[in-house]
């Protein structure tokens, strides 16, 4: 992993790099929470989803992907697999929440702290400059959360 959240163990950094496997690195990682508002709503709404948010590139497929796992048992209950366009479409509701357009809802993520929100950004930046245009979004949630 290149950087990773001053919220995250040594430990628990190197059980998400044995997770992704030996083709995708790790690039960073943080704790946060997922908000949803749907396209008629006027506010987000917390979705009950928190984890670990990382960015992970996967050098087989040249690809960018967001996974967020669960903190205790590391089941993926989040993930997205990104476009370049997704440098034009984030957006932020104030500098602690990111959030994007999806089809007709805003999917929303909250940091605890700056730092995190920045090594996101940078990560992003960098790594979605090598992703290809024919990638696609995918949604998990566990059911019963």
């Amino acid at each position: 992993m290149l950087n990773r959240s001053n919220s995250l163990s040594k430990l628990q950094v190197r059980h998400l790099g044995e997770l992704v496997g030996p083709t995708c690195t790790v690039i960073t990682a943080a704790v946060v929470k997922i908000h949803t508002k749907m396209a008629e709503e006027y506010s987000f709404k917390y979705s009950k989803l928190f984890g670990i948010l990382c960015v992970i590139y996967d050098r087989t497929t040249r690809t960018c992907t967001l996974k967020m796992f669960s903190p205790g048992y590391y089941e993926v209950i989040f993930r997205m697999r990104l476009k370049p366009s997704f440098l034009q479409c984030r957006k932020y509701l104030n500098p602690y929440f990111v959030y994007f357009v999806y089809k007709n809802m805003s999917i929303g993520f909250s940091f605890a702290d700056l730092e995190d929100v920045s090594l996101f950004e940078q990560a992003i930046e960098i790594y979605m400059k090598t992703a290809s245009e024919n990638q696609h979004f995918i949604c998990t949630r566990k059911v019963g959360s």
